[in-house]
């Protein structure tokens, strides 16, 4: 699915920045939410001053844009470190979540200095598509290891087995059908890797590493896993999976009441899960002359640009079908736009398949159209119709009956 939306759009979909109050973990140089629009904190495992010494032989980092740190989460726990009666509406990190080495503890800390129903946002790598490619995917046993051991730094086991693996990838390859990864080579030779991993335990240095690693779905797995052993105080609030070409995910988790029971919280997540499901939108219509077609979809936003998923089409003489891809966020109403110049078309019939497990027809009679359109006449099936000589902007919008 191919939107509009960057990594950051999505991170930051749906929470209220100008008003909320919030976190941003490791923004370097490139916060998500700047001090100028909004109430919100910098958190980093190292002083500004370290920061700024760590990466100053980086010369892809600019040392005078590296913002300055509000609380270094280490020594201290989160809470500690904003003050224990301190709670945010929101708590934001893009690729850090996957440097974690107590990736367990790191999501409780959180829970801790977040509002009931509060929200962490974080994008996340899918090794698929990244230089963890030739790595397996993270298990329950080395989380779990890593959570009673209360891991402040990468360990040998995740130091070794990130540099042992790192390995170049051409990510539009990767995306291509039939995809071989087996003729991918590490970068490194084994000693070099050993001498990396003896300069650590020697010296006792934090070696930055990809401590985890996921696909889409074993990071869902072991949500899921987390919170049916009572590890996980969130359930799933959106979703935004890996698109074409790209090379990570966004996941939403709102952070769970407090003082319902362990099997509250479970059914609650379980029900979560199907927000990890794309809804899918199909239209049957015919149309001349050919152009694209575009869905927007109203999530509490209005319409927009941003919310929406253009698909091309070409001429012919039977009705073509279009399925639109939308990301499974709740749905208000949608909007079809048949095409963006004059035109006649027939609309046929309108199928909503939403969070992958209910299927809706659209009532034709339910489709409201917009001023562009200048006949809107009902057939035996579906209806057609024809825009205004100078229309750029025929559309019909419909609400979604579904109650979420």
């Amino acid at each position: 699915m191919a939107t509009s939306f960057t990594i950051q759009d999505k991170i930051l979909y749906g929470l209220d920045i100008s008003s909320g109050k919030g976190l941003e973990i490791g923004p370097l140089m490139n916060p998500l939410v700047d001090k100028n629009q909004g109430n919100v904190k910098y958190v980093d495992r190292a002083t500004t001053g370290e920061i700024k010494a760590w990466y100053k032989k980086n010369e892809t980092v600019d040392q005078d844009k590296i913002v300055d740190v509000d609380y270094v989460w280490g020594d201290k726990t989160l809470a500690q470190c904003a003050g224990e009666n301190n709670k945010f509406d929101y708590c934001v990190a893009a690729h850090v979540i996957e440097h974690v080495p107590d990736l367990i503890g790191w999501l409780k800390e959180i829970s801790d200095v977040l509002k009931e129903g509060g929200i962490a946002s974080f994008s996340v790598p899918d090794r698929r598509y990244t230089f963890d490619y030739l790595r397996s995917e993270s298990v329950m046993a080395d989380l779990i290891d890593a959570y009673y051991r209360k891991l402040k730094k990468p360990s040998i086991r995740h130091i070794y087995d990130h540099f042992s693996a790192f390995t170049e990838i051409d990510i539009v390859e990767a995306w291509t059908d039939g995809f071989d990864g087996r003729n991918l080579k590490p970068l490194k030779e084994p000693y070099k890797v050993n001498k990396i991993c003896e300069d650590a335990q020697r010296n006792d240095k934090y070696i930055d590493s990809h401590c985890w690693v996921f696909t889409v779905q074993s990071f869902i797995s072991i949500l899921d896993s987390l919170n049916h052993i009572g590890l996980l105080d969130f359930r799933i609030k959106r979703f935004f999976d890996v698109e074409y070409c790209n090379f990570e995910f966004v996941i939403q988790l709102e952070k769970l009441p407090e003082g319902i029971s362990s099997a509250e919280k479970r059914e609650l997540f379980l029900k979560s899960l199907k927000r990890t499901i794309n809804h899918k939108v199909t239209v049957r219509f015919i149309s001349y002359p050919a152009g694209e077609a575009q869905i927007y979809y109203d999530a509490g936003n209005g319409f927009n640009e941003h919310d929406s998923i253009t698909e091309q089409f070409s001429l012919g003489l039977q009705a073509t079908e279009l399925t639109f891809i939308l990301p499974p966020v709740d749905l208000l109403k949608l909007r079809f736009d048949p095409v963006k110049a004059p035109a006649i078309f027939k609309i046929y019939d309108i199928q909503i398949d939403l969070f992958g497990d209910k299927k809706i027809a659209i009532p034709i009679k339910s489709l409201t159209p917009g001023e562009h359109v200048k006949t809107f006449e009902p057939m035996r099936k579906g209806f057609w119709g024809r825009t205004y000589r100078k229309a750029d902007d025929p559309h019909f919008i419909f609400e979604v009956p579904y109650t979420f």
